[in-house]
């Protein structure tokens, strides 16, 4: 089927799986966008329910009503076609047809995971055979085993950080089955002894309740990466259904032979992931751990440039040097590894969060899902990247793609309701952000946005509450707080905000303090004057919450101030080309992209 179908004044991208009308996106639940699919590869011919069942669900047991109220939303989003008949056309007792000429073209180089019919499995890190613990080697060889199953389509695979969460009493097989959400588990354990390994692994049926297949592996400790390969080969027959080819398993450039390093590359990744100071500076730990064993080691260089990133762009460290470190860091990986992909994903951070340039890091990361579809967090930045371009609805889409690769991820379920708050759309927003903190009560960064979307509902006092208990798990001053600022506001205690404003006006005469704060709340003050001032020296010191500048609502009152356009194009003034090539991705290309020369000479942040 072509990538792009047109139809009417509708285009439908088979890639990236989105419905636009005219050039605007349509959002529809993904399950709809599947079914849409079906009946437009075979315009005009009859698909009854039972095979549009099968298709959408497989072996799954679902009601024909399931169906049905796809094929109504799918009817009340499309309307009627131009000459007023149905695009969906109903025959009585028997299906549906798809009634209209295609037009077909190229579509984005985008795709997700593909969706119905795809087998969701986890893979636990292995335990030492000896005392039953966590062990290096163990967790190098399960995350080997995740990225061998990820290359295959038709498996959705729970990422390293989703394992790595699972709560203390969820460990066993069934329980991390149904805690993941996944049909199928992977576990085992592995024992070395005298210049030998040992693997042997299980899959658990969550359907059925039961272990469904076992296997032992033996080798030699120089033979470890063909035994990787030998067991996920074994494991791909057993997990793939009989009618799915195999494809072709990618190279593993990111797999070392010293599982030590391994060990530190992994927690370094893990550490990132858990978006808080304290880990980031661990993660760079970690990374100089690693690099202490194997000085040349791209990955190392990799993560600890990522960590100075996060540290940077959160005002934790000084912005504008720190950054020029990062950059040196990931264009450093790129030169000792051509095949990694993380580098476009780094620069990518770097060109929304610090250059205020969503769309080359929209084109980055892009190259990034190329190489690895199951990258949710590349797909989550993509979908922050399309939020800063004005594609709010297009942003929700593919917040939810990265949250269908790893369901229990605090970061990416906090962006999607991030992505509705964006659009206005509040009570989504609080539904989204009270799901993450279902799971994860004292995940602060979800509170506070909590907060501000009960604030922005005219829920004041609900909003002051979230907001101090947030700051109070945090460890964070309520004094300089623009959250607790904007709740207080909405709740109608004027005085209060008054007062955390002259705080946060102090603590700027003497310490850096991220200079978005106090705008935002003097403009929700009405002090528009200060606040423009404010925004002037956020621009100088490089806010990375400026890069939503165009669509954030904590912006609406300064967009008809004048002189706020002037500050627009001061912040999107541009600073990389304006559109990156798409072809494979190439160590040379992040390095045209990711020039440390391309800096904007920023002040750097004082603390």
């Amino acid at each position: 089927m072509p990538s792009l179908l047109r139809f009417g004044s509708f285009r439908l991208d088979t890639q990236s799986h989105l419905l636009y009308r005219h050039d605007d996106n349509v959002v529809v639940p993904p399950k709809a966008i599947d079914l849409l699919e079906l009946l437009v590869s075979q315009p005009g011919q009859l698909l009854t329910r039972a095979q549009l069942i099968e298709a959408l669900w497989s072996d799954r047991v679902v009601e024909e009503q399931g169906l049905s109220q796809l094929i109504y939303t799918l009817r009340k989003t499309l309307g009627s076609r131009p000459d007023g008949q149905p695009w969906i056309v109903t025959v009585p007792k028997r299906g549906y047809r798809f009634s209209a000429e295609l037009l077909s073209g190229s579509a984005a180089p985008l795709a997700r995971p593909e969706g119905g019919g795809a087998v969701r499995v986890a893979v636990l890190p292995l335990t030492d055979a000896t005392n039953q613990g966590e062990c290096a080697a163990g967790l190098s060889f399960a995350d080997s085993l995740m990225t061998r199953l990820a290359s295959q389509p038709c498996l959705v695979v729970r990422p390293l950080s989703a394992v790595r969460r699972l709560p203390g009493d969820a460990t066993e097989p069934l329980r991390a089955a149904r805690h993941l959400q996944v049909e199928s588990l992977v576990e085992g354990n592995l024992q070395q002894h005298d210049g030998r390994l040992q693997v042997e692994l299980r899959v658990w049926d969550a359907d059925l309740r039961k272990a469904v297949w076992s296997q032992r592996f033996e080798g030699a400790d120089s033979e470890l990466f063909a035994l990787e390969d030998a067991a996920a080969e074994a494991l791909l027959r057993q997990l793939l259904p009989a009618d799915r080819r195999v494809s072709p398993m990618p190279a593993m450039a990111l797999r070392h032979a010293d599982p030590a390093v391994r060990a530190h590359l992994l927690r370094s990744r893990f550490l990132w992931n858990q978006w808080t100071p304290s880990n980031w500076h661990k993660a760079i730990s970690e990374a100089r751990a690693a690099l202490a064993l194997d000085p040349d080691n791209a990955q190392a260089r990799y993560w600890w440039g990522v960590s100075l990133v996060a540290l940077s762009i959160t005002g934790q460290v000084p912005v504008a040097e720190n950054i020029r470190h990062a950059r040196a860091l990931i264009q450093a990986s790129a030169r000792l590894d051509a095949e990694l992909d993380l580098p476009f994903e780094g620069l990518a951070a770097i060109a929304l969060f610090h250059d205020w340039d969503p769309e080359t890091a929209q084109h980055l990361l892009i190259r990034a899902i190329q190489a690895n579809p199951g990258n949710a967090t590349a797909r989550d930045l993509f979908a922050c990247a399309l939020s800063a371009s004005g594609k709010v609805d297009a942003a929700i889409r593919e917040a939810f793609g990265a949250l269908e690769i790893d369901p229990l991820s605090a970061l990416v379920g906090v962006d999607v309701g991030y992505m509705f708050a964006l659009g206005g759309r509040h009570a989504e927003a609080i539904e989204a952000f009270g799901k993450v903190l279902a799971l994860y009560p004292l995940f602060a960064h979800a509170r506070l946005y909590l907060s501000m979307s009960l604030a922005f509902s005219g829920l004041g006092d609900e909003a002051v509450a979230e907001a101090r208990q947030a700051l109070a798990d945090a460890g964070r001053d309520p004094l300089i707080s623009h959250e607790l600022g904007l709740a207080l506001v909405a709740a109608g205690r004027r005085r209060e905000a008054e007062t955390i404003l002259a705080a946060m006006q102090r603590r700027a005469a003497d310490d850096f303090i991220d200079a978005f704060a106090p705008m935002v709340l003097s403009a929700r003050l009405g002090d528009l004057d200060q606040a423009m001032d404010w925004l002037d020296r956020s621009i100088e010191q490089g806010s990375r919450a400026l890069c939503y500048i165009r669509v954030d609502p904590l912006f609406d009152p300064l967009r008809a101030v004048p002189g706020f356009a002037d500050r627009l194009t001061r912040v999107f003034s541009p600073t990389f080309p304006a559109v990156v090539g798409t072809g494979d991705a190439r160590a040379s290309d992040v390095r045209r992209y990711g020039s440390a020369d391309r800096d904007r000479g920023r002040t750097p942040a004082v603390r």
